[in-house]
């Protein structure tokens, strides 16, 4: 939610260039799916979704993701088991997703080898930006412009994910 004078643009982040990348959604939630991918489409990004880590280890190879969100409450396996699983096929980030984390789960997670952890809810800005700043690390040429229109406004302030 945007204050009187705050310079803080809370709007959706866009991610322009041919080179934005692939992100594989991994949350036994459709509904959670659906609405990640729907924000970061709109934001520019290659994106695939499935609801468990099966069809993701499955999906990996084809897809070769450069990012992967990782949801810790999955109905195949445990999301660490599926961490740990992910990271004997692919190099790619992991961004870990969880509603009811304590910061011991965090830190511990970040000492995993997890690359971010973000608990819920969150603003989908946030998530875009996190994924902006990972694939720019990564070596990927993104241009990030602020989407400023108040639909997008309101639709953002009543949708968190």
């Amino acid at each position: 939610m945007k204050m009187n004078g705050d310079s803080e643009i809370e709007d959706e982040l866009k991610i322009d260039g041919l080179d934005a990348g692939r992100v594989l959604i991994v949350d036994g939630d459709p509904i959670n799916v659906g609405l990640l991918e729907l924000h970061l489409q709109k934001a520019g990004v290659n994106v695939k979704g499935v609801n468990g880590a099966i069809d993701a280890i499955h999906v990996i190879d084809s897809f070769n993701p450069d990012l992967i969100i990782l949801n810790m409450v999955l109905p195949d396996m445990d999301g660490w088991e599926a961490f740990q699983r992910f990271r004997t096929i692919t190099f790619a980030p992991v961004v870990m997703l969880a509603a009811d984390a304590t910061q011991k789960d965090v830190t511990q997670a970040l000492m995993q080898g997890v690359d971010d952890f973000i608990i819920r809810p969150f603003h989908s800005a946030e998530l875009i930006a996190r994924i902006g700043a990972m694939l720019r690390r990564m070596g990927r040429k993104t241009l990030f412009k602020y989407l400023a229109s108040q639909e997008d406004e309101d639709f953002l302030e009543q949708i968190m994910i």
